[in-house]
């Protein structure tokens, strides 16, 4: 087992610090937090054909840790189309090696280096999340069983000419602090229902509370009705865009006017499927053409047996 490590990140710089002007326009989506967190997370990359650079390129420049690649088959003139850091010197040689240096130059926080040994477990384990693009089906299966025993995060993708799939696995226990990134909503109280099982709230009509069923909710600057002012989270069910419910308010006292209603960004516990299980019963499909519902299930099995046929893959007209 042996690594080409091409380029060291500015290990401590990165980790005490976070530099504003590289990462302005992520910290603006993500928030401070999210970006520590990526920080401090190694990952591996299997495969570096047009894919792979591509994923490679997106998870240097957002900066995380470390990007491990791992793609010792010889480059072929097909990549060329595809691959943008490989060039016609670099056909017959191994593809990861071929472009370690330039992606390594796409960020000096960030260390990039070369896996040239086995992918075996004491290897796999090692890292918080491997990507595999362009790998075999047993190869996906056997990696995949690694990771979900040891709660490693696992993503799979695959590009075969116009269509692509996706597989996420990050184990039975994975918590989303923060379902969808938005800024969490604000609104204005005009009513509340007092001393009711599910009290209806009303807020402004000036404008929508933005919330859906299941988010939580809590209150300030409450005139009467003082028992909701600072309370622990209250799940809502949305009934309209101006109203919703929040639970008992029976014992409180009346509401008497003003008062803002906050949206609390709330955990989340997911559970995820290995890949082994999710080919036998992939469950909800992502829905990418309304008008062709039967396509998604037939495009996962297109890709099984394309995964049961292995590299190299069939040519068109192929019986």
């Amino acid at each position: 087992m042996s690594d080409v490590v091409m380029a060291d990140a500015t290990e401590s710089k990165a980790e005490d610090t976070i530099d504003e002007s590289l990462y302005s326009r992520q910290l603006y989506v993500m928030g401070h937090a999210a970006q520590r967190r990526m920080m401090e997370s190694n990952v591996l990359l299997i495969g570096l054909k047009g894919l792979g650079v591509e994923i490679a390129k997106n998870i240097i420049l957002a900066g995380v840790k470390s990007v491990t690649l791992y793609d010792p088959r010889e480059a072929e003139i097909a990549d060329l189309s595809s691959q943008f850091y490989l060039s016609e010197q670099d056909v017959g040689k191994p593809r990861a090696e071929s472009c370690v240096q330039q992606l390594a130059e796409l960020n000096n926080y960030v260390r990039v280096s070369v896996h040239t040994g086995a992918l075996d477990k004491d290897f796999l384990t090692s890292f918080r999340c491997i990507v595999a693009t362009d790998a075999t089906l047993e190869d996906q299966l056997k990696i995949n069983a690694i990771c979900h025993e040891n709660g490693i995060g696992y993503i799979q993708a695959d590009a075969r000419g116009l269509f692509a799939n996706i597989f996420c696995d990050f184990g039975e226990d994975f918590t989303v602090y923060d379902k969808n990134g938005e800024n969490p909503s604000s609104c204005m109280v005009t009513s509340i229902e007092a001393n009711v099982e599910d009290a209806l709230v009303t807020v402004s009509d000036d404008a929508r509370h933005n919330l859906e069923t299941g988010d939580y909710v809590t209150f300030a600057e409450l005139r009467g009705l003082t028992e909701l002012n600072g309370c622990e989270p209250r799940r809502v069910t949305v009934k309209s865009p101006y109203t919703f419910t929040i639970g008992s308010t029976v014992g409180m006292s009346t509401y008497e006017r003003g008062g803002l209603v906050n949206q609390v960004k709330m955990p989340s516990k997911h559970t995820f499927k290995c890949l082994q299980d999710a080919l036998v019963q992939p469950g909800e499909f992502l829905m990418s053409d309304f008008g062709k519902f039967d396509r998604p299930p037939l495009l996962h099995l297109a890709f099984r047996a394309l995964g049961e046929f292995g590299l190299p893959l069939p040519r068109p007209g192929n019986a």
